[in-house]
């Protein structure tokens, strides 16, 4: 079994599904996606969500819609006053097997802290199905060039630069 803790306004941040203007429609997308599309592979895996802050922020209340929202093993923590990549770190650190743990951020500093202390290491992408685009080398607005175009472009270069090959 296995223990994902996510860095909640890390991951919602990073996906266009899951960002919203309200913070709380983003908590909730991010619970939904986790319950519908269980990105953390079996049910008896273990997911545990981290947010900055106050449960109360845009009227949330994690005590009532946190066990609402799933019956799978979802739990929400509001850091209060402590900072979520502090929290999420003394979690890797208080864990039985952190060998178990596996922590999903960008962030390069809770990424670093928490692989020194033996927990595995997810991005935000990977762990949301999210496929990197291939790097575009020309304009994506424009159409490549045709093996005529790209020849009779490279005559002209030859002829220009006097060229002989």
């Amino acid at each position: 079994m296995l223990h994902y803790i996510l860095d909640g306004y890390n991951v919602v941040h990073r996906s266009n599904k899951l960002s919203h203007r309200s913070l709380e429609k983003c908590r909730e997308r991010l619970v939904r996606f986790i319950k519908k599309e269980r990105p953390q592979g079996s049910l008896k895996n273990k997911v545990t969500i981290v947010f900055d802050g106050n449960p109360e922020v845009d009227g949330f209340v994690a005590a009532e819609r946190s066990s609402a929202l799933s019956p799978y093993p979802i739990e929400v923590i509001y850091t209060h006053t402590m900072s979520a990549d502090d929290f999420i770190v003394r979690l890797v650190q208080k864990a039985d097997h952190p060998k178990a743990v596996v922590v999903v951020s960008d962030d390069k500093e809770v990424r670093d802290k928490t692989r020194l202390l033996g927990a595995k290491i997810l991005s935000v992408q990977a762990f949301l199905g999210i496929k990197k685009q291939p790097r575009r080398y020309y304009a994506p607005d424009k159409p490549e060039l045709t093996y005529e175009e790209e020849k009779e472009i490279a005559d002209e270069l030859k002829k220009t630069f006097n060229i002989d090959t």
